[in-house]
């Protein structure tokens, strides 16, 4: 058993054999008031703080001739010191599931960032791959007018600057020209 799960189970195992002692048979408690904090709302007596654990308290009233009003509870009695020990058993197995699903997270952002690497790569190489292919495409095209056509100079000249406008806009996208260009 792990150290962590070995403390919490001393831990409930204490608890279990306390709260019979802890608890009063009839779930009253004739206290001096109650007090609202964030743990909980807990009724004290004679400098004892006591919870009502899985139920609300109700104000049975005012005891006749006593020192405080009734306060009972329908679920389980515990003092504070044992309410305080549940809470942080509580407390502790929720935060080893928020770590474990946070580990969960963790691992899951780390294989996606992998992959958009991966996926970024592929995307690179085939843009590249698409751009040489088109710079090969156009470069062949232009290389195959007809002499006909390329025998006027001014009709060359404006094909030629043409043609290395086309292959220069292409280059400027990140294809590498072909060999031998």
């Amino acid at each position: 058993m792990p150290p962590v799960h070995r403390v919490l189970f001393t831990l409930c195992v204490a608890i279990v054999a306390t709260a019979p002692l802890c608890a009063l048979a009839e779930g009253v408690v004739i206290g001096e008031g109650r007090v609202k904090t964030d743990a909980g709302e807990f009724v004290t007596n004679a400098g004892r703080s006591w919870a009502c654990l899985g139920a609300e308290w109700q104000d049975a009233g005012r005891v006749s001739g006593g020192p405080g009003n009734r306060y009972s509870c329908a679920g389980t009695l515990l003092d504070s010191a044992t309410y305080t020990a549940v809470s942080a058993g509580r407390t502790a197995v929720a935060l080893d599931v928020i770590n474990a699903g946070l580990d969960s997270v963790a691992v899951n952002v780390a294989r996606n960032a992998e992959s958009t690497e991966a996926l970024r790569r592929w995307i690179e190489t085939q843009v590249q791959n698409s751009n040489k292919q088109l710079y090969e495409t156009i470069s062949a095209r232009f290389e195959a007018l007809p002499p006909r056509v390329l025998a006027n100079k001014t009709v060359r000249d404006a094909i030629a600057k043409l043609r290395e406008e086309v292959l220069a806009a292409v280059k400027a996208t990140g294809a590498p020209p072909p060999s031998g260009e």
